[in-house]
């Protein structure tokens, strides 16, 4: 039996061009469920500032970053949102999620290969699988998928193909892995100002404590002394 094709867009779904992907991501998908940031409040409360200097002898260039790792998870927890982040290594497992939610007038945030979604125009040895955009629509008879961006004011589109291709791309060191971001809100978050404490303390903890010398102000260091090479 066949199913019908789904043609559909979030209803309610707002974007708002940003600055850093996963925090416009982030700040849209709170907006949708009636917690409304800005991309720098999303940011913070995320504790979302660290520093990285990663070069693994299989990288053709160093990666320089100014983020901490699992900001999602952090600004969750500090906000009191339950959150669950799935992968799977099937791109039809993966595709049927995304179709259900959005089924369901639920905006998806999932993880992407960059120049495999041709709107971004880059080239194809750019690869880039941590970017993180929402999913706030589908088209089956057009085979579109309907995307909200950081850089972009409106939703781009990209077929059903580029987009599977993004989603299930292996290169390293950010692969996409068919990932997709869950959440659930309670109805009222953590109070402002201890969300605040919270994030700017662990903010300055993994600043100042990080584990290895490529992370934080010890990351810092290192990089200053390793771009005179």
């Amino acid at each position: 039996m066949n199913r019908k094709p789904l043609n559909k867009q979030v209803t309610g779904f707002v974007h708002r061009v940003g600055v850093h992907c996963e925090s416009s991501a982030l700040r849209d998908v709170f907006e949708f469920y009636g917690f409304k940031f800005s991309e720098p409040m999303i940011f913070g409360l995320g504790s979302g500032l660290n520093f990285v200097y990663w070069h693994s002898k299989q990288m053709p260039y160093p990666f320089v970053g100014g983020r901490a790792r699992d900001f999602d998870k952090s600004l969750c927890a500090n906000l009191g949102v339950s959150l669950k982040i799935n992968k799977t290594s099937s791109k039809t497992r993966a595709y049927e999620a995304l179709k259900t939610m959005i089924s369901k007038d639920q905006p998806v945030m999932i993880h992407v290969d960059m120049p495999y979604l041709k709107y971004l125009g880059l080239p194809e040895q750019a690869h880039f699988g941590a970017h993180v955009v929402v999913v706030a629509g589908l088209d089956e008879d057009k085979c579109l998928a309907y995307i909200a961006d950081n850089a972009f004011k409106k939703l781009q589109t990209t077929t059903l193909k580029e987009l599977e291709d993004a989603r299930s791309s292996p290169f390293k060191p950010f692969p996409a892995e068919n990932k997709w971001i869950m959440f659930e809100f309670p109805t009222k978050l953590t109070p402002i100002w201890e969300a605040i404490k919270t994030s700017v303390t662990k903010t300055a903890m993994e600043m100042l404590k990080s584990p290895i010398k490529n992370l934080g102000v010890k990351g810092i260091n290192h990089f200053a002394n390793e771009i005179v090479k």
